[in-house]
């Protein structure tokens, strides 16, 4: 087993990040860290740690860092964390249990409910993605997360990695899942392996952290011409959400009060278990939480449409214009 966590600009988090592994699995289990730039002082947080560091030639990108990670292993599992994220004590336990018992070929943790200390904006984010998570073990389909995610080697190495096309963090996580779904290969989501996810966000860069993700998403499905709804951030009831958010932004500006106000209270009634989870949660203002949802919803819809709109422009332009990729 190997755990490879790419980094960049990871100087903040870094340590804490190494520290709960390290508790998590033990000094046996091979750490692998891939500088990818601007980490001027990874090596020495690092020290303590007993880990290995390579090293990309500086900006490219996560597939890449990642791929680099997975050289020269002849292991059975490889392990997939995000510098910036806190595993709990059982998390690798957990996750790849099912991968030993045969059950899965790779499988995806969740953040936790715990966001002590945190801003508004960053516990909102983490809580958010604990609600969309926290269903009950299940085979999910086109879905991977390199967060907290785990794989058989042999079927990583089979599918050539993961994909060193796009930019920075982007979609290369979803299209590993779609690759292995395609192949016929079992990817489960595992609730009990959970983490603290230590990003910094502000508001602005909550929402638009939101829709560049969901345009990528977006994108990588129509792309690979799979469904959308296989996404985990796309149920029934999340997908009917961001439509009526539409509604709610054409009754707006039709000044049409009447639909304006039913618009508004159905999508309440769509949101309500959300919200008051999150109210319950944070122990927050209801009011905050519930503005913030319907904000983020309408970022969603924007986002279908980008990513729908970027995909087209690439069919119509031929591939000249290639987005979310490397230039």
């Amino acid at each position: 087993m190997r755990i490879i966590v790419p980094c960049r600009k990871a100087s903040q988090t870094i340590e804490k990040c190494l520290s709960a592994l390290r508790k998590a699995v033990g000094w046996e289990t091979e750490i692998v860290l891939v500088d990818d730039g601007e980490n001027a002082i990874l090596a020495e947080l690092a020290k303590p740690f007993n880990v290995n560091i390579r090293k990309t030639d500086g900006s490219a990108g996560a597939g890449r860092a990642r791929n680099i990670g997975a050289e020269g292993f002849t292991g059975d599992i490889l392990i997939f964390i995000d510098a910036d994220v806190i595993v709990d004590n059982n998390a690798i336990h957990y996750l790849v249990q099912p991968i030993r018992e045969g059950v899965a070929d790779a499988t995806m943790g969740r953040y936790s409910q715990n966001v002590y200390g945190k801003r508004f904006s960053e516990a909102y984010k983490q809580k958010y993605l604990a609600y969309t998570y926290s269903k009950s073990a299940s085979l999910q389909k086109d879905q991977f997360w390199t967060a907290l995610g785990a794989v058989r080697f042999d079927l990583f190495r089979s599918l050539n990695g993961f994909s060193e096309t796009f930019a920075g963090a982007g979609p290369e996580d979803i299209d590993l899942g779609i690759r292995l779904t395609k192949n016929g290969y079992k990817v489960y989501a595992v609730p009990e392996a959970t983490a603290q996810h230590l990003a910094h966000l502000n508001y602005k860069e909550l929402i638009l952290n939101d829709l560049r993700k969901g345009s990528e998403d977006v994108y990588i499905h129509w792309k690979n011409r799979v469904r959308l709804t296989n996404n985990r951030h796309a149920g029934s009831t999340s997908i009917a959400a961001v439509l009526v958010c539409g509604l709610i932004g054409l009754f707006l500006l039709m000044r049409e009060l009447k639909w304006l106000i039913v618009s508004v209270t159905t999508w309440f009634i769509l949101r309500i278990k959300l919200i008051n989870f999150l109210t319950d949660r944070f122990r927050s203002n209801v009011v905050q939480i519930t503005v913030t949802t319907l904000i983020l919803d309408f970022t969603r819809g924007i986002a279908v449409f980008l990513g729908s709109s970027l995909y087209h422009l690439e069919i119509l332009t031929n591939g000249s214009v290639k987005p979310f990729q490397k230039k």
